[in-house]
């Protein structure tokens, strides 16, 4: 008979063997979770791809819009500066015909004066030339003769 193994050796080699078995089982068990984290990580890399592409859609379209702004804001600049163009233009347009007005209303006045004033001495003259003509009939024949072309 073949010698037999010492009961502790047997023992000994029991264990060896469950602990290797329990190593396979626990390498199992991680190559599965390695497996399922694998298929997570995937997953997600997927769903992160299609949300940077939408992400990435969004912007151009963003941006898109945003040169559009800025175009009609460039151009509502452009407006503005020719309205404000326009209306320093009208401003010294008015400025200019109220300086106008003013010289205009001091000459009428510098006329209605001096007409005033002609008024009172075409009175006064009047009233000599009628004083002239009750007392002289000299000067009445005069005054009412028609001066001819040749005296002014």
């Amino acid at each position: 008979m073949a010698p037999q193994p010492e009961i502790g050796k047997k023992h000994h080699l029991l264990h060896v063997g469950y602990g290797l078995i329990v190593a396979v089982l626990v390498l199992m068990a991680l190559a599965i979770n390695s497996e399922i984290d694998r298929y997570r990580i995937h997953k997600t890399a997927v769903y992160l791809d299609s949300r940077v592409t939408q992400q990435e859609r969004e912007n151009a379209r963003h941006n898109e819009k945003l040169q559009l702004q800025e175009q009609k804001s460039s151009s509502q600049d452009k407006k503005l500066k020719q309205q404000r163009e326009r209306i320093l233009r009208q401003e010294r347009a008015i400025n200019r015909l109220d300086r106008l007005r003013r010289m205009d209303a001091h000459a009428l006045l510098g006329l209605h004066n001096e007409l005033a004033g002609r008024r009172v001495r075409d009175a006064q003259v009047k009233q000599r030339l009628d004083q002239l003509e009750k007392n002289n009939a000299t000067a009445r024949s005069v005054i009412n003769t028609t001066p001819t072309g040749d005296h002014p």
